[in-house]
């Protein structure tokens, strides 16, 4: 068994009892929140008491061995989705705290804050946030082609041979109309 599974085992185990959530459900209910894979571990490190070096590479690898990079890729990608919202309104809250005047330097640093909960919002749900969702499909028509293609298609009909245009009958019924004759 690895050594980060071994070594976050009863730190997950003691989370579980006290939470009732196991270390998946627990870790993807942070990311639903929109917190930090860098700040998911500090926190596991700060309850372990006295594990030092949980990072999120360790906490990945434990939850990979654990449940299998398929489930947790597909877990973490979904409580992603489900963050982006929570994303937009904490970089509307940044902007909206933050101090105007310039001598904080406040603005331009909640700026910087909001753009990337922001980005991270339209990375985790572009069909919601995205500058270009998924199934629009862009086409340009050009009317002057199209116009050019039309005169063109027009002067090779009218420059064909009545053979070219019209094929030749073999037979032929006439009948003739006995009101015509009159």
């Amino acid at each position: 068994m690895a050594k980060a599974v071994r070594t976050l085992s009863p730190v997950f185990d003691r989370l579980m009892y006290e939470t009732g959530l196991d270390a998946l459900d627990y870790v993807c209910g942070q990311i639903e929140e929109g917190v930090t894979h860098n700040a998911i571990a500090k926190a596991i490190t700060t309850y372990a008491l006295g594990i030092d070096g949980i990072t999120r590479y360790s906490l990945r690898r434990y939850l990979d061995v654990k449940y299998g990079a398929e489930e947790v890729d597909r877990r973490f990608m979904e409580a992603a989705r489900k963050a982006a919202p929570m994303l937009v309104e904490d970089a509307q809250d940044i902007v909206d705290n933050a101090d105007p005047s310039p001598e904080t330097g406040e603005l331009p640093k909640a700026r910087e804050q909001a753009k990337i909960r922001l980005w991270r919002a339209e990375r985790s749900d572009r069909d919601r946030f995205g500058s270009s969702p998924k199934g629009n499909v862009n086409i340009n028509v050009t009317l002057g082609s199209l116009h050019l293609d039309a005169l063109r298609n027009r002067a090779s009909i009218a420059t064909a041979t009545p053979s070219q245009i019209a094929a030749p009958v073999d037979e032929a019924e006439v009948i003739l109309d006995s009101a015509a004759e009159a």
